[in-house]
């Protein structure tokens, strides 16, 4: 007996590899998508506060003067946040040159600037915590890297609004209001000067 081979229809088999090849671009899309996003996951969770994913685990050094850890996560989490890691290493150095992490100063006002950028105790809790820290973990203004965070997060708000360093630098100073309205005190002016100093020092280490 001789079994007779039905052949299917030609549209048919067209059909057949043009879902394959749908099915196979989505896969590929979907594949790609998921890895960039892991990626791009990694990264945010680095610059808001833990450990840096391996591909960032190379020192960038280019701070040879502060700890490797401060100088590198000042520069990537710089980078993240697209600001100038030569003025805000400038303002650091201003605001504590001997850059001790516990460090407390009472102004004349009765507020208090903590911690390693010395953020002011009135506007942190009030503002800087809940508009940047919005992690699961309490906030230490004595930890470093909390506070380097919070005072990067600061400086890249101020960069966006006043854009010009020499508003950005008194803004850090004597906050965005007296800039704004030109009511800025003594105080503040010299303060400038300082990280101007600090500022031209860096950028002719750089171009040596």
């Amino acid at each position: 007996m001789v079994f007779e081979t039905k052949t299917q229809p030609k549209w048919m088999w067209i059909g057949i590899s043009i879902i394959a090849f749908v099915a196979l671009f989505f896969f590929i899309t979907s594949v790609i998508i998921l890895k960039e996003s892991t990626k791009k996951q990694e990264k945010v969770i680095y610059c808001e506060f833990g450990l840096p994913p391996e591909e960032l685990k190379t020192s960038v050094g280019k701070y040879e003067f502060l700890p490797v850890e401060i100088s590198d996560y000042i520069c990537l989490l710089g980078e993240q946040l697209e600001i100038d890691t030569d003025l805000a290493v400038s303002i650091l150095l201003k605001e504590n040159p001997q850059l001790i992490t516990e460090a407390m100063h009472k102004n004349t006002n009765g507020t208090i600037d903590v911690g390693l950028w010395q953020l002011n105790d009135k506007y942190l809790w009030s503002k800087f915590v809940p508009k940047y820290w919005q992690l699961e973990s309490e906030f230490d203004p004595f930890n470093w890297k909390m506070n380097t965070f919070i005072a990067l997060h600061l400086i890249s708000d101020l960069t966006k609004s006043l854009k010009v360093n020499n508003d950005i630098i008194m803004a850090y100073n004597c906050g965005t209001t007296a800039v704004m309205t030109g009511n800025i005190p003594p105080s503040t002016i010299s303060y400038l000067a300082s990280v101007n100093i600090n500022y031209k020092m860096l950028k002719k280490g750089e171009n040596e």
